[in-house]
């Protein structure tokens, strides 16, 4: 296959994290603004980007807050947890360096902050990207097809020559507009898509240890 630049996703592809996240997004800040959480959260902000879900607590808490102080609430939890509790997927650390010794260049394409991301990452032991890219520096949300033409235009790298494992349908869909191969990571979250993911993706896969991917020849 011959893949020189490997693209990876971080919440629940590297790490396990997004049942955090989501209880964080979903209930903690309710609490810590005396609120009690509004359960129409859950439906409102599936397949939407960061700010577009601080956009709609906003509008079911009817606070009249800055969306720069929800970041800055949903980060500082997400700090902690991610520094106390959240835990790597198995084998995640050793496939990622074991590509870093092949010479691959590594890249981390995220939606989640990038001043957390470079905080947490050394947490991991995983400060070895090449590059990290998000929502931010790409100006654009992974549910968006404008995320990924932006990532092409900066990597400056041809479609066929980039595998990328994520967790989301949404961006694996994305992705695949520009022929990108994908190799998803499923979990309870993303499961209900796994059809799509057998049919689109280079590979499926549950952890890092699976067996599928010493035949990817990357």
């Amino acid at each position: 296959m011959n893949k020189n630049t490997i693209i990876f996703d971080f919440d629940n592809t590297i790490v396990d994290s997004l049942k955090y996240w989501y209880y964080e997004m979903n209930k903690t800040i309710f609490r810590i603004y005396g609120l009690k959480p509004d359960k129409r959260i859950v439906e409102l902000r599936k397949g939407k980007n960061n700010k577009e879900i601080a956009e709609i607590f906003l509008k079911l808490s009817g606070l009249i807050i800055s969306i720069d102080e929800v970041f800055d609430c949903w980060y500082n939890l997400m700090y902690k947890d991610y520094t106390t509790k959240i835990k790597i997927i198995p084998g995640a650390k050793e496939f990622i360096n074991s590509l870093k010794k092949q010479g691959k260049r590594l890249i981390l394409a995220t939606a989640t902050n990038i001043d957390l991301v470079k905080k947490v990452l050394p947490h991991f032991d995983l400060d070895i990207f090449d590059e990290i890219h998000t929502e931010q520096t790409l100006k654009s949300g992974k549910n968006n097809v404008k995320f990924f033409e932006n990532l092409l235009n900066t990597l400056q790298v041809n479609p066929e020559d980039i595998l990328f494992f994520e967790d989301s349908f949404e961006s694996i869909q994305n992705a695949r507009k520009f022929n990108i191969e994908c190799c998803a990571v499923i979990h309870k979250y993303n499961k209900k898509h796994i059809d799509y993911f057998n049919k689109n993706c280079k590979l499926v896969i549950k952890n890092y240890k699976d067996k599928k991917l010493s035949n990817l020849n990357i």
